[in-house]
């Protein structure tokens, strides 16, 4: 930035008449960016948000309105190209989508005239299920490449894909599936659109979810431990940005990880440091179900306390493989005294589990039972996958859960994922737009049935790129509470000058006498999440706003049939209805649910849809065939064609130097007052005579009045709409119409946007709160 003192450097140079030009000019240069380039920055991110946003709306409205109906005899019939297929059908090489030997370090193949389907029968796709998505896209397939070009028009070329709620992906443009090498058949095999992120977000919406994982001495057996590992670290990868995450382990007793007293932001990094506690366990000790409850349950109610919630429907994911004496009790007074939003998902691992009374739990507290059984006892790779697979699936059931209640409430909101690495990882980090997509088909007094997601990405670079970058503020820094940051603390016997991370989502700080008090692993005994800042905390910030928008499922309840028809999706045990047996044993028949009854038939469409008739010959005449060589197949990277290419694949990913801020501090900075500085001098030059006979008078009018000295362009008055700046495309697409953008966040305004992180509002009186970092180790049950 140019300072006072080089302004009067110039002045002296010049003359004092170029002074009394420079100064008005320089006053107004540096006036002008400060706030309209602000603002202007904002705009761009809501733009560019918003072209994603329309771009899927007219996806999700295409599928919707152009489906086929996937029972029709002729969908036995459906192709589609594969992404596991040894080429493409049509190949151009598109530098936007990265580098390949098969392309000469000069793009990447894709197939802009096609879309391709990657599925997989170890996470229990069908041939069946392939058909019907490809005959329900038959319509759709001109869509793909349409929006794209629009997307190229707009400076958006990325991936547009739907996910079907059976697990088909439909990507465009079509690309194969990445692999190690040429050799390897694995194409994706455990790849199940239904956990990601994208997925998870748009089909269920923000949660609290708390895992209990049993790792008592009996998970040893066939390897119990490691696949439990496994699926709850998928449960992990399938939360998002709006949800909140508690885990709990049990043996004999039971404790929160780190000792954590309230639920966490499901942010990614806390996501693996759960997951690497989730791989620490060692198993040992004894099964105490009781202790593990109350342990979750204590979890919940100090978070609903603090404020550390999704403030919407809670879910606990309990997983065993023993037996002990039953929790019912405790679950049952649990439930007379808190809202019905509570939800449980009960899974026995292993053959010595006691089935029946886990069932039998479940349905006395209106929940999902799930038998997963045994690994193989002999190794089988596929037979392994498989079961990996269905455990997965089985942790994740809550997603079904909670899509049949966005069916029912027939709650179409488009929502934003939280960043993430997509598969294949072309771009780096990135955020996808996404919506449900229903089959509407049925009586307007019955639920909608939800086939998938349809989704379009945006890579977090740009968006970055697009956001005002707030500045980082002094240390000691202010909290997202209003608290002012202790200059120096100790937290569990290490020290402290920052903000840390350490054990919590979102950095955090020690206070005084503000925020979570009561802390005694924390020297000042107080703490509070610290205010975020820079372009990164303005892109989180809105893509959470915009993922949370929604919460129209708050007020739903399922009733006995809904879970009946849930139940019969995830039982392996029986056959008919899960609950009749127990209902009827407790003397209460006539609350199970017939099978036969309009209730039952409703939730059956809203979970399944439209099912073919797979005993017809038509249907079971073939296995779904997809068009393309099937030999082993390898990613265009392992391309033989240009041996002699050395290939970094990773170079196309977006840099995220700021180039457009280099480019505008140039002008700003350097050329503009070059510029001013020239045409000063020139004018004085222009308008010069000898030194004594200098007039301060010469520039009087003929009335005697000053000549008035006009700097400009000026900024539009306060409240005046700044004009369009070039530079971005227009908004390509209806739909959603931008937002009045807030303030840049954060703010400095008596009244700043809420944090993107959990915490009071910036201004709010902070009471004592006791979560977070941990107090002390919380444990329950006999030593």
């Amino acid at each position: 930035m140019v300072t006072v003192d080089a302004v009067a450097v110039v002045a002296v140079a010049v003359d004092m008449r170029a002074l009394v030009l420079i100064v008005p000019y320089f006053t107004l240069l540096f006036w002008v960016p400060s706030g309209a380039l602000a603002q202007r920055s904002q705009q761009l991110l809501y733009d560019r948000l918003v072209i994603k946003e329309s771009a899927v709306t007219q996806l999700k409205q295409s599928i919707e309105n152009l489906q086929v109906d996937p029972s029709r005899p002729e969908c036995a019939n459906a192709v589609a190209p594969s992404s596991c297929a040894q080429k493409l059908m049509q190949p151009v090489c598109d530098i936007e989508f990265g580098y390949s030997k098969g392309c000469n370090c000069k793009g990447t193949a894709v197939d802009t005239r096609n879309y391709v389907i990657k599925e997989s029968s170890y996470v229990g796709t069908t041939d069946s299920d392939v058909k019907a998505e490809v005959c329900r896209l038959k319509n759709v397939s001109a869509v793909f490449p349409d929006l794209f070009g629009k997307m190229i028009e707009a400076g958006e070329t990325k991936w547009i894909y739907y996910g079907s709620s059976t697990g088909v992906l439909a990507n465009y443009p079509g690309i194969l599936w990445p692999r190690e090498s040429q050799e390897s058949t694995d194409c994706g095999n455990l790849y199940d659109p239904r956990v990601r992120p994208w997925y998870m977000s748009a089909s269920t919406g923000p949660k609290n979810v708390i895992l209990i994982i049993d790792k008592s001495g009996s998970m040893r057996t066939a390897n119990r431990i490691g696949a439990s590992k496994d699926a709850a670290k998928a449960v992990l990868n399938s939360l998002t940005h709006a949800d909140y995450v508690g885990l709990v382990f049990f043996d004999s007793t039971a404790s929160s990880y780190k000792g954590l007293t309230t639920l966490a932001k499901a942010l990614p990094g806390f996501r693996k440091r759960l997951a690497d506690a989730v791989d620490s366990v060692e198993p040992g000790g004894g099964t105490n179900f009781v202790d593990a409850f109350r342990a979750a349950f204590t979890l919940v109610d100090s978070s609903k306390e603090k404020g550390y919630t999704a403030n919407c429907h809670t879910t606990y994911v309990f997983l065993t493989d023993g037996e002990a004496d039953s929790p019912l009790q405790e679950i049952q007074n649990r439930m007379r005294s808190v809202t019905p939003k509570e939800h449980y998902f009960i899974i026995s691992i292993g053959t010595g589990t006691k089935v029946k009374e886990l069932q039998d739990l479940s349905c006395a507290v209106n929940g999902i039972f799930t038998e997963v059984g045994d690994a193989p006892p002999t190794w089988n790779e596929r037979a392994y996958l498989q079961f990996k697979a269905k455990f997965t699936q089985a942790m994740s059931k809550f997603q079904r859960y909670y899509a049949l209640m966005k069916s029912i409430c027939k709650q179409e909101n488009l929502v934003w994922s939280e960043a993430y690495s997509s598969i294949p990882d072309v771009f780096g980090p990135i955020a996808t737009a996404a919506s449900p997509v229903y089959d509407k088909s049925q009586r307007s007094d019955w639920p909608w049935h939800m086939t998938g997601v349809a989704a379009v990405d945006a890579t977090v670079c740009d968006l970055y790129e697009k956001a005002p970058d707030t500045p980082k503020p002094q240390w000691p820094s202010t909290t997202v509470g209003g608290c002012t940051c202790a200059s120096s603390y100790t937290y569990n016997g290490k020290s402290y000058q920052s903000c840390t991370e350490d054990d919590w989502s979102v950095p955090w700080c020690a206070t005084e006498n503000c925020g979570a008090c009561m802390t005694e692993s924390i020297s000042t005994n107080c703490w509070d999440d610290c205010a975020p800042y820079g372009a990164k905390a303005v892109v989180e910030s809105e893509l959470l706003r915009r993922a949370t928008s929604e919460t129209c499922t708050d007020e739903i309840v399922l009733d006995e049939c809904a879970l009946e028809v849930l139940r019969d999706d995830t039982s392996e045990s029986t056959t008919s209805t899960q609950c009749r047996d127990y209902w009827s044993k407790i003397g209460k028949a006539d609350q199970a649910c017939d099978k036969t009854s309009e209730g039952y038939k409703k939730y059956e469409w809203a979970v399944h849809g439209k099912k073919p008739d797979f005993s017809a010959p038509s249907w079971a005449k073939s296995s779904f065939q997809s068009t393309g060589d099937m030999r082993p197949n390898f990613d265009p990277l392992y391309n033989d064609e240009s041996k002699d290419c050395t290939c970094d694949s990773t170079l196309m990913k977006p840099s995220c130097t700021d180039a457009g801020g280099i480019i505008v501090g140039a002008i700003f900075g350097i050329l503009f007052p070059v510029f001013g500085v020239i045409v000063a001098v020139m004018v004085c030059r222009r308008r010069r005579g000898s030194m004594a006979a200098y007039n301060t008078n010469a520039g009087m009018n003929q009335q005697g009045g000053p000549i008035q000295m006009t700097g400009g362009p000026y900024p539009p008055p306060p409240g005046q709409q700044q004009p369009y700046m070039g530079g971005q495309p227009p908004m390509m697409y209806g739909g959603r119409q931008p937002q009045p953008p807030p303030p840049p966040y954060p703010s400095n305004q008596p009244t700043a946007p809420p944090p993107p992180y959990p915490g009071v509002a910036i201004g709010q009186p902070v009471g004592y709160r006791q979560g977070g970092p941990s107090a002390s180790a919380m444990s329950y049950g006999k030593s």
